[in-house]
């Protein structure tokens, strides 16, 4: 079950990431583009999951139930099926539904802020942590908060999107979090210091990006040596994928290097360094480039850096691109390319043709 969460999430976060989710899932057929199959089952499947994630686990399971009951063999609509999850949930749950089923609207929470000092209180000593966090896109869920003390101890809080709305979680429920409030202030007495904070570690909430749900100054990352193409990446780290790599020529012979490359979700913070060892002279070349998406310049636009000296050239190049893509099957993709680029040749016995030395 886990991997076709994941596999579901991935399709909708390529699709948002991609600047191509063009319709809400509650939209008639007759009107829906190329990319409805992802909205209206992968989306929507990982909708439901938050649904459990919003109730609880146990009045999840017991309305989903209660819901097949009251309509199985028969055609639900939209209305039916918010109306049996409120009746059996006994809330309301149109804030849930009107954000994830009538808008494309997206979400992103962030840990932004910790601030902590001891207080003795009456001969007790306690920790006071300040905790900031942000929303910094415009759909509004309530949050699981887990906080990991420096003795390796685990405090769990919920913070929930109104007064009334609570779920059995066994966690401790801080104040709400109004949907109108952009960010979050709470303070918590603890045992000791804390290690780390990270919203949503269960991995439910559809975040558009999950390197800034939990604190420290580097997110997450895990490294793969030579991984499998077919593998999808992983929605909750940054990833570093290693490979061996091996060259001839006439000049150096041999050139035995290693490629790492970096990403999340093969779409943010895109980092390729590759380094080769020169057995023939014992130098070294090399080819760092970095590239990530350029908002400014609307969807599948993206601002990329890059310094290099390979095969007897040193260079260093800025470059913007903007992607044009209709949605639709086999149209072509035309990309738009802004380059600044400098570079000087101080060695021609690499050149297939006779190039002169110098600077461009």
């Amino acid at each position: 079950r886990q991997m076709c969460i994941r596999d579901s999430a991935l399709s909708y976060l390529e699709l948002v990431k991609e600047g191509r989710e063009d319709d809400p899932i509650d939209l008639h057929a007759d009107y829906l583009g190329f990319n409805a199959y992802v909205s209206q089952y992968s989306k929507m499947a990982d909708v439901i999951y938050m649904l459990q994630y919003v109730i609880g686990d146990s009045l999840f399971d017991f309305a989903i139930k209660n819901y097949f009951k009251e309509w199985h063999f028969k055609h639900p609509y939209r209305e039916d099926m918010i109306a049996s999850f409120e009746k059996t949930a006994n809330r309301d749950l149109d804030w849930f539904f009107d954000q994830w089923l009538e808008t494309t609207w997206q979400l992103d929470y962030a840990v932004d802020d910790i601030e902590g000092m001891w207080q003795v209180t009456d001969g007790i000593k306690t920790y006071h942590a300040e905790i900031t966090l942000k929303n910094l896109n415009k759909i509004f869920m309530p949050i699981d908060l887990d906080i990991t003390l420096k003795n390796g101890r685990q405090v769990l809080y919920h913070i929930p999107v109104d007064g009334s709305a609570k779920k059995e979680t066994g966690r401790e429920v801080l104040p709400y979090w109004h949907f109108s409030k952009k960010e979050y202030n709470t303070t918590v007495k603890l045992e000791d210091a804390i290690d780390l904070v990270e919203i949503d570690a269960s991995q439910r909430l559809m975040d558009i990006n999950r390197l800034n749900n939990r604190s420290g100054l580097l997110p997450e990352m895990e490294f793969v040596f030579m991984r499998p193409q077919s593998n999808a990446p992983p929605l909750e780290s940054y990833l570093w994928e290693g490979w061996p790599l091996i060259f001839y020529n006439d000049k150096d012979k041999a050139k035995v290097g290693f490629k790492l490359e970096g990403s999340y979700l093969a779409m943010d913070h895109l980092m390729d360094l590759g380094v080769w060892y020169k057995t023939a002279t014992g130098n070294l070349d090399y080819d760092l480039n970095y590239k990530h998406p350029f908002n400014w310049l609307g969807n599948n636009s993206y601002a990329g850096i890059r310094t290099y000296t390979l095969d007897g050239v040193q260079g260093s190049e800025l470059s913007l691109d903007k992607q044009i893509i209709k949605n639709r099957y086999r149209d072509p993709v035309y990309t738009l390319s802004l380059n600044l680029r400098n570079y000087n040749r101080f060695d021609n016995e690499y050149a297939l043709s006779v190039w002169s030395r110098g600077t461009v």
